[in-house]
């Protein structure tokens, strides 16, 4: 119980957080998009997908190394951080110098490239990320707070400043100068309830490091090319304002995975404990999926069936072509929130190769499917593309953990959401005249009386799980 309880409590500080971050950022976003357009915004989007690639130079998977073991060792977060810092300072520079060397490479015109110089930056920025620290240490609250400053200044920048298309090589600098402030706020809070930030330049301590982070590095590199390889493809063999299309849908989903993201750096402590301990396991998969699945399906329904309106809302009606790509793409969210669980377990038993497998297996479908639709399908053929893959990666996680592990149901879960889904879908196209805000309000009534009468939600255990009584 103390572990379920632990984990949600802490989820759920992280998510507000997030949820308010990630809210400000939304509204930045949707603000941008009205005032560049399609070909503008579309841009922005390439430069952002195309400099991601280059973090993960930076990255190679330390994140996810440190929070692993300063949650079984927290008196080494001296020496885990110092050496961290350190290798992700050298490797920042070279992935710098190979960005540079790329860009000066590509036909692109010089205002992507202007913008894809300016996202380069973040290479520098990331590697004082201390993020991981307080993951690790559940101190969730401090995360979710640095992230709601970062946003909250992104966000103010935008809204404030951004007024004419011809501006449009200061988002990058906005967004910068977010990150930065977050940054700042943890770094603070680490020398104040820790100590002093050190840099290590121990390579004999950067290659054990590196021999287990690597793996999980290689599993990023799939998961980014999982998400942003159609961007990137779309970029180059189509006009900017499909990518601009493409990206206006993907916000949404980037809202909501960012949930995802938050669950999967919060269950990852929680779970490293389990090892050797399928019961405790067991116990904390049961509840979790269970409302990872009320929550993500009706998402997932609702969010198909209003999209065009939906679209239009946030966008204007310029990104109603991106309509049809968000109603496909919003089916990943139920498929990535369930597999997180799955993934975090084959990481903390040792098992990242298998991992990386089956990263690697979906990877490649989702590329070669991609490189045959988009060509004709442009960005609905990415979307398509996308799903299929993440669908495969599912179903790959979670026979992995079944066969290597233990058995984590998932099906037994999936029925009273579906159902009381249906019943909401039902209403949704009964009132498909209505205004978005009714669909919306009244979608949500019917699914959580749908929900009510099929005993899915369980208040006493809701509470007993937070702590309430």
């Amino acid at each position: 119980m103390g572990q379920a309880r632990s984990f949600l409590v802490n989820f759920t500080v992280l998510a507000i957080g997030d949820l308010a971050a990630k809210a400000l950022a939304f509204w930045a976003f949707a603000h941008m998009a009205r005032v560049v357009g399609t070909e503008l915004f579309g841009d922005v989007a390439f430069a952002v997908a195309f400099t991601l690639y280059f973090g993960l130079i930076v990255s190679q998977g330390l994140d996810i190394y440190g929070i692993q073991e300063l949650a079984r060792d927290r008196s080494r977060v001296a020496a885990y951080t110092a050496n961290i810092l350190g290798l992700r300072l050298v490797s920042s520079l070279v992935a710098a110098t190979a960005l540079l060397i790329t860009i000066s490479l590509l036909t692109k015109p010089m205002p992507v490239k202007a913008l894809m110089l300016l996202y380069g930056l973040t290479l520098i920025t990331s590697v004082f990320s201390l993020q991981w620290v307080f993951q690790a240490f559940e101190k969730m609250k401090f995360v979710a707070t640095g992230n709601v400053l970062g946003q909250l200044v992104f966000s103010a920048l935008v809204l404030l400043f951004l007024k004419r298309p011809t501006q449009f090589l200061w988002i990058p600098v906005f967004q910068i100068t977010g990150e930065v402030v977050s940054t700042l706020y943890l770094l603070f809070l680490f020398r104040r309830d820790i100590g002093p930030v050190h840099f290590n330049f121990k390579f004999h301590a950067w290659s054990k490091i590196l021999k287990d982070s690597l793996p999980m590095g290689l599993s990023s590199v799939f998961t980014l090319i999982m998400i942003n390889f159609d961007m990137v493809l779309l970029g180059f063999l189509k006009p900017a304002s499909d990518v601009g299309q493409y990206s206006a849908a993907y916000k949404f989903i980037g809202f909501f995975s960012s949930f995802v993201l938050l669950y999967n750096r919060n269950l990852l402590p929680a779970v490293s404990r389990c090892k050797g301990n399928p019961s405790l396991l067991q116990h904390i998969s049961k509840r979790t999926q269970k409302y990872t699945l009320l929550l993500s399906v009706p998402l997932a329904v609702g969010g198909a069936m209003v999209s065009r309106p939906l679209i239009r809302l946030v966008y204007g009606s310029r990104f109603s072509g991106g309509a049809v790509a968000l109603a496909i793409l919003i089916w990943i969210i139920p498929m990535t929130s369930s597999r997180v669980l799955y993934r975090v377990t084959l990481l903390s038993h040792g098992l990242q190769n298998y991992n990386l497998g089956v990263s690697l297996a979906a990877v490649l479908v989702n590329v070669t499917l991609n490189c045959l639709l988009i060509p004709r399908y442009s960005y609905v053929g990415s979307a398509v593309a996308t799903v299929i893959s993440e669908l495969l990666l599912l179903l790959l996680t979670y026979a992995g953990v079944r066969r290597k592990v233990t058995a984590l149901p998932l099906m037994g879960h999936l029925w009273k959401p579906v159902l009381a889904s249906l019943a909401m879908a039902g209403f949704l196209y009964w009132c498909k005249g209505a205004g978005i805000s009714v669909r919306i309000l009244g979608g949500f009534v019917i699914y959580a009386a749908a929900g009510m009468m099929l005993k899915a939600f369980d208040i006493k255990e809701i509470r007993e799980t937070l702590g309430w009584q």
